[in-house]
């Protein structure tokens, strides 16, 4: 990766209730091959971009939930730090390195996982880079890895793990409000490109996913995420453990605080 700018995620600061959206009210809802009953719980979650804040959050939601957990990131002590805490609290978690704008090593990263825990039954995607910097000082090389680390790693890393899930399973995007609203997204140009290719990719995909079996969603975040707020990691990561046992298969989920 080029740029070491900090990985983040979240947007706006709009508060109220998750919903599901259809990303074109005009047309019908995509439900192609909804299940009518909730998915048993996984065995194993891998969780793309398992840093402090959310991604920490998701991995202990989905740890309290009975998955062994793969956390992957590129900080590796980190990783360590968050597994045995995750141990601790009795659970399975073992930690996976990777750099996701390197698909070669993200995709080991998610064999890897798989080889140690099985087939995975959940892959959450949630990575991106805040480049505080104007398009008169965003160089095209820093826009092009914020589209390679936001969108084009998540469509990587699922496609690495599809093979991994023969029998369907939970794949979630984390979006953020800046591919709502991309004109609020002026203190990271960068930022607002990222996520709105990965949620326009997101649901152009979803029914293709669906069809494969993938309770696949991208889960936006319409706020910035902050403790002590109803953006909250921990609250959020409760919306994606929601969106995972849901037998109602929606595109996309905005998440507007609680």
């Amino acid at each position: 990766m080029q740029s070491r700018a900090p990985l983040t995620g979240g947007g706006g600061a709009v508060q109220g209730r998750s919903r599901d959206v259809d990303p074109a009210p005009d047309r019908p809802i995509l439900r192609s091959h909804r299940p009518q009953e909730a998915q048993p719980m996984p065995d194993l979650a891998i969780v793309v971009g398992a840093g402090p804040g959310l991604g920490a959050a998701l991995c202990r939601r989905f740890a309290r939930g009975g998955c062994t957990l793969a956390p992957v990131a590129r900080d590796t002590a980190r990783l360590a730090e968050l597994c045995a805490q995750i141990e601790e609290s009795g659970g399975t978690a073992r930690p996976f390195a990777a750099d996701v704008a390197d698909f070669a090593s993200l995709t080991t990263a998610i064999r890897s996982a798989s080889d140690w825990a099985g087939p995975p039954g959940v892959l959450i995607y949630n990575v991106s880079r805040f480049v505080p910097k104007s398009p008169l000082e965003l160089t095209p090389e820093e826009l092009d890895t914020e589209l390679r680390v936001s969108a084009t790693a998540a469509l990587a890393a699922t496609q690495a793990a599809l093979p991994l899930m023969p029998d369907g399973g939970t794949v979630l995007w984390t979006g953020s409000g800046t591919a709502l609203r991309p004109q609020a997204g002026k203190g990271s140009p960068s930022l607002a490109a990222g996520k709105s290719a990965m949620r326009g990719l997101a649901l152009a995909s979803a029914e293709a996913f669906h069809e494969r079996g993938l309770n696949f969603r991208t889960i936006t975040i319409n706020g910035a995420i902050k403790e002590g707020t109803p953006f909250a990691p921990d609250k959020i990561a409760e919306a994606f453990w929601e969106a995972h046992a849901s037998p109602d298969w929606q595109p996309e989920i905005v998440f507007e605080g609680r």
